[in-house]
């Protein structure tokens, strides 16, 4: 029966399809209200699930700060003048910092582990890994490469990079 006193049945399977993503985006909206992150951890560990606003509003700024931390370490030449200076060192640990802290973050959140979240990881370890080889290799800076592989190794998202980046704390 379909008249205006009820609703069709592809209203009813279409509130089903989308009740976790209406949920997500208002655990975000108490998330951002409060601002407290133990909603969005709650959230995650009972639905698994982001909806639009998680991603819009909390994780793309978190990925964006991430991403600019790592584009500075990417971009840094230590070894080309044959020193390691105390503003490479202080623009290695600034970096460092602004990169755990935002994995703090997301952990905070429960989205530590999420896909999106280890590429992440993935991409800032590969850019401690060149810095690490560019110390050891052209500076022999033995015990600061060392402590930076450590950083990379703890912050990696997947076990192949980890695999690869402990082997190689091994060989030294």
């Amino acid at each position: 029966m379909h008249d205006e006193q009820t609703s069709s049945q592809e209203i009813v399977d279409d509130f089903k399809d989308q009740v976790v993503g209406y949920l997500s985006d208002i655990y975000t909206e108490l998330n951002q209200i409060h601002k407290d992150d133990s909603f969005l951890n709650e959230f995650q560990q009972v639905f698994s699930s982001k909806g639009g606003k998680i991603e819009k509003n909390v994780l793309n700024p978190i990925y964006q700060t991430i991403n600019g931390a790592v584009e500075s370490l990417e971009k840094m030449k230590i070894s080309e003048d044959g020193v390691f200076d105390k503003d490479e060192s202080e623009l290695v640990k600034k970096s460092v910092g602004i990169i755990q802290s935002e994995l703090n973050r997301l952990i905070d959140l429960g989205l530590y582990e999420d896909s999106q979240s280890k590429l992440m990881r993935d991409r800032a370890s590969n850019a401690l890994r060149t810095i690490v080889l560019d110390m050891h290799n052209g500076l022999n800076e033995y015990t600061r490469s060392k402590k930076l592989l450590e950083v990379a190794v703890q912050i990696c998202g997947t076990d192949s990079l980890k695999n690869k980046l402990q082997s190689r704390a091994r060989a030294n």
